[in-house]
Formats: C-alpha cells, structure tokens, sequence
C-alpha cells in the first residue's frame, strides 16, 4: 500500500502558504473564497485580501451559502464581513434541500421555502439572493456549490478557495496530497476546466490558525469565545450548520450560549431537544453490543428496527454502491484481506444520523 510521505522544509506554513497564494493569483483571473465563518475560512479570505491589495484585485469575491441554522454569532460576523469595501460578499439564502439528523420522520426539510416562512428562524438578509436558478430545490447542500460555480463564476478561469484542512481528518491526507490537480498542484479538485476549488491552508494545524488570527489581530465568529467559555474541546468547536450531521453536538450546548436562537431552532426541527437530552443516541456506542457478532449484523438491526420504510431503499441502494467503492479501494491498494468492519461502524451512525446523503460515508471514502 502506497503510504503519504511528509517532506520537511527548512520554511514555515506560513511562507508556503503566501507562495501557493501568489501562485494562485498569477494563474487565475479571478479568486473566489468560499465562506463559512469559521476560523479556516476566515484565514483563508485574510490572507487572500492582502495578495489581492498588493495586486490590485479588490473587491474579492466571497461566497456564503446560509442553511438558515446558523449560529447567531456567524450571522452576526457575516454582516460585519458584507461591511467592508474590500470584499464583495455573495449571501445566498435560497430553498435548497437540508438534510435533518434529528429525527427519522423528517428527513429533510427546505430551507427558506417562501411556503414555510412563519416558520423561518431569522428573516432574510436585504439584498441576499433567495432566488434558485442554479439547481433543483432537491438538490443537496453539497451538489450546491459546484452548480453556483458554474452559473456565476464561469465566464473567467476561477480559483475557488475554502478553509479545508487535513489536522481535522486525517483521512484527507492522501486525497489532497496524491494526483494532479492542476499543474501539479494536488490540494483541490476540478470543476471544470475554467473552475478549480483549492485548499492552500491544508496543511495547517488549529494552533496555525490561531496563531495567524492572534498575531494579525483579526476579527473573527464569537461564537469561539463563548464555546471556549463553557469548557468545549477545540475538536467540538464547529461552524456550520446546527443541525447538519456532522453538527448534531451544538444541539446538546446551543441553548447554554445562544438561547434565544435555541428557542427558534426547536420550533423549527424536529428532535433537536431530543439531540440536547440525549445525544448518545445519535451516534454508534464504542463497543460492539454483545448480542451481535460484528458491526455489519449491527448496523443489519439498525437498518431493520429504526429506518422508516420508505427510506430503507434509499440507504440500501446508496451503501451498497459505496461497499463496492470501497472495496476497489482495497484492491487498489493491494489489502484486500483489510479488517472492514470500520466501514460498517460508519454505516451504523448513518443510520443512527439519518445520513441519507451519505455525508460520513462519502468521508470515510476519501483516503
């Protein structure tokens, strides 16, 4: 099995990342920054400002896409961000599918749907694009960002940049440090021949970013400060979407330290107070039950006893096109005989989840 090779340099992240930026700014037309609000997006968006001043290539064009869920803290920050002369924030707040790990009733629901809007957590932005002529309002979260690529951003060759980091899953290691990208470049992936997403910050650790957003005096989300506050590891202090599957946590701590945001995401998703009285239910146990013989015959009770009928065809088709991935991967890598019950223990939380888009499945595919 071909393994990951770390080359030692005699220069810092810091002086990497400012040459692959400058590369980046020599070879694309435009630069475009995808935005979160988080701490990997905010450096990102940073460091590309001061290139582009010195380049005189302001405004920058920056892309959010607002599930609505958000923390009030990140709606807070975007503001602040649509404030500045330098940026040209694109604030997208439009019906798209979102899906809800919450409960098993509602497997999705869509966000600002005009025939849902009494039940909107916050109103819409003045001058955000709530119109979807990018894409079915069906489609996926994810599948979102490629198809506004495509229509807003297609008439220049385009780099697209986000605040992706390997520290945070390993597994991303032998994705973005194998094949060729573009011109050599392996920290990305196309979308076209004209749109190419990169991540020059992947080999960034937390304490990086921080570091740079301390030295650098910047502004950033709060909602840090107050996760810091009430004892949250660094691992657990996420930005996106509340109740996206990778999120569910924030549940079990939003209503400590944003409670009026709480009280509309509860009357908004099913479950969500279910999440915040009990999130061990949510996830698979550490340890296989001593009823079952592996992880596969668990995740088969899962599938049997808490799937709702109309989606055990989904989950059924979708993971066993992902088996099948994931066992070329094994033949590719000459392992064949490779212990595969950690693919089963993922399909037990997309059960437990109601991951039907196969966020964390699609995740563990990426090594």
């Amino acid at each position: 099995m071909a393994e990951v090779s770390r080359i030692i340099k005699s220069t810092n992240v810091l002086e990497e990342a400012y040459k692959r930026y400058e590369y980046i700014f020599d070879e694309f037309e435009n630069v475009v920054i995808g935005f979160s609000g988080g701490k990997d997006s905010t450096v990102t968006l940073e460091i590309a400002l001061e290139i582009a001043t010195k380049r005189n290539r302001l405004p920058l064009d920056v892309v959010f896409i607002d599930q609505e869920g958000e923390f009030e803290n990140t709606i807070t920050y975007m503001r602040r961000i649509r404030e500045r002369p330098e940026i040209n924030l694109h604030w997208y707040q439009m019906p798209i599918m979102i899906n809800v790990s919450t409960n098993m009733t509602e497997t999705h629901l869509f966000c600002w749907d005009e025939k849902d809007k009494h039940k909107w957590i916050r109103p819409k932005e003045e001058g955000s694009i709530g119109e979807n002529v990018y894409c079915k309002k069906e489609t996926y979260f994810n599948d979102l960002f490629n198809a506004i690529l495509r229509k807003d951003f297609s008439d220049k060759k385009t780099a697209f940049l986000g605040g992706v980091r390997t520290e945070e899953a390993p597994k991303r290691l032998r994705g973005l440090t194998m094949g060729d990208v573009y011109k050599g470049i392996t920290w990305g992936k196309v979308v076209t021949k004209q749109i190419i997403i990169l991540y020059p910050l992947y080999d960034w650790t937390t304490s990086d970013i921080w570091t740079y957003i301390e030295r650098n005096k910047l502004d950033y989300c709060k909602i840090y400060d107050l996760m810091y506050n009430i004892g949250l590891p660094l691992r657990n202090m996420r930005v996106s979407a509340i109740f996206h599957e990778n999120s569910l946590n924030s549940l079990s701590y939003l209503a400590e330290i944003e409670k009026d945001n709480w009280n509309k995401i509860v009357n908004r998703i099913q479950g969500a107070n279910t999440v915040k009285s009990a999130e061990a239910l949510y996830s698979r146990p550490k340890e296989l039950p001593y009823m079952f013989k592996d992880w596969k015959e668990y995740s088969e009770h899962l599938f049997d006893t808490i799937l709702t009928e109309d989606m055990k065809p989904v989950f059924k088709k979708g993971i066993e096109q992902r088996w099948k991935t994931y066992l070329r991967k094994l033949e590719r890598r000459e392992t064949p005989n490779e212990d595969k019950q950690s693919f089963w223990k993922v399909v037990c939380n997309e059960y437990l989840r109601n991951d039907f888009c196969f966020t964390l499945l699609n995740n563990f595919l990426i090594k």
